[in-house]
C-alpha cells in the first residue's frame, strides 16, 4: 500500500481508540504525564508570590486552583475566617505525604487567621484541603448550623529551585 494510505489507515484507527476510551480531565493528564514523562506543567500556574520574595501564597480566593512550585520554594497556605464568629479554617490537610514538608511558622497571626508553612522537598502533586464552620456556634435557644465550608488547592511541584517558571531566590550569603 501507498505510504499516504497507510498514514490515513494509522490516524483513523488512532481517532476510533480516541472515542472508545472515556473523555475527561483524568485522561487527558494521564496522556500528557504518559507522553512528556513528566507531570503536566500546563495546568498549572505559578504561585502568587508573597512580598514580592520568593516564597509563594495561598488565600481564600486560590480556592480550586492548581499552583506549581518548584523543589525548594516555600508555601504559605493563610485562610481568614470572620472576625468574631468564632469558626476557624482547620490546619490544611495534605493528601500524600514526601511532596511539601511543614515549617516553622515563624510569625503571629490575627485570631481569624490559620496559617500554615510549608517547602517544596520533591517532585509531585498533592492535594490542600481544609474546612471550617460555615457559621458561629449557636447560642441559647439557637438551632446548630451544620453547614462545612472547604477550602482546596492543588500543588505541583516541578523541577528544581532553578526552574524557569518561578522567580529565583537569592543565593545565601558566604
Amino acid at each position: 500500500m501507498p505510504r499516504r494510505v497507510l498514514t490515513v489507515l494509522g490516524l483513523v484507527a488512532t481517532l476510533a481508540v480516541g472515542m472508545a476510551a472515556p473523555a475527561g480531565p483524568d485522561l487527558a493528564a494521564a496522556a500528557t504525564r504518559l507522553h512528556t514523562g513528566t507531570l503536566a506543567k500546563a495546568h498549572c500556574v505559578p504561585a502568587t508570590p508573597q512580598g514580592g520574595g520568593s516564597e509563594a501564597l495561598l488565600t481564600n480566593a486560590h480556592s480550586g486552583e492548581t499552583v506549581c512550585l518548584a523543589v525548594g520554594q516555600k508555601l504559605l497556605v493563610r485562610l481568614v475566617a470572620p472576625a468574631g464568629s468564632f469558626v476557624h479554617w482547620q490546619r490544611a490537610r495534605l493528601s500524600r505525604t514526601g511532596v511539601l514538608a511543614v515549617v516553622p511558622l515563624g510569625g503571629r497571626f490575627e485570631p481569624n487567621v490559620t496559617a500554615q508553612k510549608l517547602v517544596a522537598v520533591r517532585t509531585g502533586q498533592v492535594t490542600l484541603s481544609s474546612q471550617r464552620p460555615a457559621c458561629a456556634p449557636p447560642r441559647g435557644s439557637q438551632m446548630a448550623c451544620r453547614a462545612i465550608l472547604e477550602w482546596r488547592a492543588t500543588v505541583v511541584v516541578t523541577g528544581s529551585d532553578r526552574s524557569p517558571l518561578l522567580p529565583q531566590p537569592p543565593l545565601p550569603r558566604a
